[in-house]
Parts: structure tokens; C-alpha cells; sequence
């Protein structure tokens, strides 16, 4: 395989606006456990599955109500090729996500998220263009073509399979998930995540798979010492074939992570904002098609 491409996506939380809200109804307990970085893979050929993203150990209580809006800017620029298949990914995808959770009681919480995906030019090209040249990173091609523009193409055996050259987008694949605590050990928060991603996007804009998903996994988080928390995730995520490249679907794709808080950093050095919380995030997900150029492993912190 020969990379023709290849370029460090900024969704890697650099980019990551972190525009988000929460409103909780009723005292919601986090036993001080900070939450982990609300941000995923957006490749705009990944993010369409059902891989989820790190959620937290934290639980409502009975009865309580928490609702979240999230907005992710993701920019694209990438590409590989090989003997019969050419990809290529120039863009911007903004995700802005409803979510919702209810605590049945504080063991058993259920939840449902509701996106919103465009694809897009976007504005970020020039601003990444001068971050690399500042700090003498490689552009990769990137000064090559034209800024702001988006092109999403796939083609396989000579024939085009995916081709976005226009802003598009719409409602996403809707997620309906539960999360089950389990029991404490020590220093140890455990809790078990379960969703069901269902077909409510549209395959041929890239706002969704076209198939049902589901997925399992067990989040982890240890106190090391006073302030400082380790979070632990990893599951699998069952895909169904969908309408995107179905011939090359892997069905079952793992997924893990690892996020480290020093919340005792932030709560000292930073008093006038003792909310204000550094935060290192490494993740990857396992590739969603098989015999493909396409580089699906991600991996990103802040």
C-alpha cells in the first residue's frame, strides 16, 4: 500500500470547540469523578458507525434528568491509494448532538443522543495551513489545492463509490444507550455502556451507515492519589453491512481508550476557575472495513 496523503486530522481536540452545555434537573452526585473529553472519531467514512465514544462513570440518581448539547468542528485532509482503490477526504464535518439522560436509580441510567452532521468546505484550511507553517510541520499537500473546499471520494475497481463535492447533511444516526454501575472496589469506578445505533441518517450524504449498530463496553476510572484520575474504556461494537462500501464491512470492530485528569493541577494553580480541568485523551477504534487503503486507526489527545 502506498500512502499518497496523509495529513494529522484536527480533530485531535485542537479543533475540538468544546462548545457544550449541560442542564441537570435535581443534585447530581459525580462522587468527584471529572468527566472524560465528549469527543469521537468524526472521519467522515468512521464516524457514520456506531463506535462509541467516552461517556464517564458518573450516574444520576433516581428519577434525575441530565440534558447535554455538544458541537464538534472536525477539519479533514487525507488520502491513500493502492492498486485498485483511491481515497481521498478534503473537508470540514460539524456535529452539533442533543443528548439526554435518565436515571432510572443510581445503578441503571438510560440515555439517547440526537445529531445533527454536516459535511462542508468549512473556514479552518487557512488557519491550519499557518499553524503548520509556524511550527514547521509538514503540510502534506495541503497548500496544493484549494482551500475550504470538500471532497469526499472513494473510488474501487475503476468505478466512483462515494462522491461528496458539495455542503451537505442532516439528522444522524439516533443512539439509545444504558449504563449499569458496577460494584465499587477501592479506588475503582466501574460502569458497564450498551447502545443501539439506529439508521436514522442518510447514507448517501454521510450523515449515517444505513444499517443498525450496537455496541458494549466498560469504562474504568481509578484515583491515583488525591486529584489525580486515570480513566480506562474498551469494548466491541457490532456493524451492521449498511448501504456505505458494505462489501468491505468488518462486523465486529473493537475500541478502547485511555484519558488522564491531574485535577489537583487545576484546582490549585487555576483558582479564580476551579472548574477549568486539563485533560489527556488517547483513543482508537479497530477498522470498520476490510481489504481497504483507508487508514481507519485515529488516535488523538489534548
Amino acid at each position: 500500500m502506498e500512502a499518497l496523503i496523509h495529513c494529522t486530522l484536527c480533530s485531535l481536540c485542537l479543533l475540538w470547540l468544546g462548545l457544550g452545555s449541560s442542564i441537570q434537573a435535581g443534585q447530581v452526585d459525580y462522587d468527584g469523578v471529572p468527566r472524560p473529553l465528549a469527543v469521537g472519531n468524526r472521519s467522515p467514512f468512521v464516524g457514520i458507525f456506531g463506535i462509541p465514544q467516552a461517556r464517564g462513570t458518573d450516574m444520576l440518581g433516581k428519577a434525575q434528568v441530565q440534558w447535554d448539547v455538544t458541537l464538534d468542528l472536525t477539519n479533514h485532509f487525507n488520502g491513500s491509494e493502492e492498486r485498485n482503490e483511491f481515497i481521498f477526504m478534503d473537508g470540514e464535518t460539524a456535529r452539533l448532538a442533543l443528548q439526554g439522560r435518565y436515571g432510572i436509580d443510581k445503578r441503571w441510567n438510560v440515555g439517547v443522543e440526537v445529531p445533527l452532521v454536516h459535511h462542508g468546505g468549512g473556514f479552518l484550511d487557512g488557519f491550519i495551513v499557518n499553524w503548520h507553517d509556524f511550527w514547521g510541520f509538514a503540510q502534506s499537500g495541503r497548500k496544493d489545492v484549494a482551500s475550504d473546499r470538500i471532497e469526499f471520494r472513494v473510488e474501487r475497481d475503476g468505478a466512483t463509490r462515494i462522491d461528496i463535492d458539495s455542503a451537505t447533511g442532516g439528522l444522524g444516526d439516533i443512539t439509545v444507550s444504558a449504563q449499569r454501575q458496577l460494584p465499587r472496589t477501592g479506588r475503582d469506578v466501574a460502569v458497564l455502556h450498551m447502545q443501539v445505533k439506529l439508521p436514522t441518517g442518510d447514507a448517501g450524504k454521510l450523515t449515517g451507515s444505513g444499517a443498525m449498530d450496537a455496541a458494549a463496553g466498560i469504562e474504568l476510572v481509578r484515583q491515583w492519589r488525591p486529584g489525580w484520575y486515570s480513566t480506562f474504556r474498551a469494548g466491541a461494537a457490532y456493524l451492521g453491512d449498511g448501504d456505505v462500501l458494505p462489501e468491505l464491512r468488518r462486523n465486529w470492530v473493537g475500541y478502547g481508550g485511555l484519558d488522564l485528569v491531574p485535577l489537583g493541577i487545576n484546582t490549585h494553580t487555576f483558582r479564580a476557575s476551579p472548574k477549568c480541568q486539563c485533560k489527556a485523551r488517547f483513543a482508537g477504534n479497530g477498522e470498520p472495513f476490510s481489504r481497504s487503503a483507508t487508514p481507519q486507526w485515529r488516535f488523538g489527545g489534548a
